[in-house]
């Protein structure tokens, strides 16, 4: 999808973020159909060849994986629409102090990415970073 990949690249050089999939603790992804969500992989973190199929063969997308996709259900879970993923953001950042994303280590602080879409093949992608306080 052209507006992910455009999304995802000004994203990116805005912030400074060379490798997005050892930035990110986690992916909140507007997910319609499982099968767009793989292929939106490659689109998202500018993967090449089948770099996302490697990452969910080897379930690198799941909860302790390097790069947790929508541990919240996501849009198949629930689905107003374009808002779902965005909503992602708040309810994940309400939630990282009692339940850490990451279950390998107690993050320090966490950063999140979610994306929405609409029916007119535009795409607005979020960045958030939050210091914790342990």
């Amino acid at each position: 999808m052209k507006s992910h990949k455009f999304a995802a690249e000004q994203i990116f050089k805005r912030n400074g973020i060379k490798d997005p999939l050892n930035y990110f603790d986690v992916f909140e992804m507007y997910d319609p159909a499982s099968w767009w969500a793989i292929d939106w992989l490659r689109d998202f973190f500018g993967l090449k060849g089948d770099e996302h199929l490697k990452l969910v063969e080897n379930k690198e997308i799941m909860i302790g994986g390097k790069m947790p996709v929508n541990p919240s259900g996501g849009v198949i879970g629930s689905n107003p629409i374009g808002a779902t993923a965005l909503v992602r953001v708040a309810e994940r950042l309400c939630r990282c102090a009692a339940m850490p994303v990451r279950t390998r280590f107690r993050p320090r602080s966490i950063t999140l990415s979610a994306s929405g879409f609409g029916g007119t093949m535009w795409t607005v992608l979020t960045m958030l970073e939050k210091e914790l306080n342990w």
